[in-house]
């Protein structure tokens, strides 16, 4: 994301970000380079009532910036709980959490 994009190559830079990707945008059509699309995590406790809407604003800015670098697509790449990464697909038998994952979904 750009937060740790920001902390490599512009850790003490006063850009904003949309400074930062106009730059980098800049830098990849000189040397013929695209972003076609990208991915993002969305983690379970990204949708704590505590963390919500910090993680849909910080989606939201990251979408628009990602765009503004040729970005044409995003996969979202969705995280199971902790009780669910045994890998044995239990997550399947619970409705509620199916719900919440289509009820995220939606939003996303």
């Amino acid at each position: 994301d750009l937060e740790n994009f920001k902390s490599l190559y512009f850790k003490d830079s006063k850009l904003s970000n949309q400074e930062i990707i106009n730059i980098i945008k800049s830098k990849f059509d000189a040397n013929g380079l695209s972003v076609f699309g990208i991915l993002k995590h969305s983690r379970d406790n990204d949708w704590d009532k505590d963390n919500v809407d910090k993680y849909l604003s910080n989606l939201k800015e990251s979408l628009y910036l990602n765009k503004q670098l040729g970005a044409e697509y995003v996969t979202f790449q969705i995280w199971l709980p902790d009780r669910y990464q045994t890998g044995d697909g239990s997550y399947r038998n619970d409705d509620k959490l199916l719900e919440q994952f289509n009820s995220r979904i939606n939003i996303l």
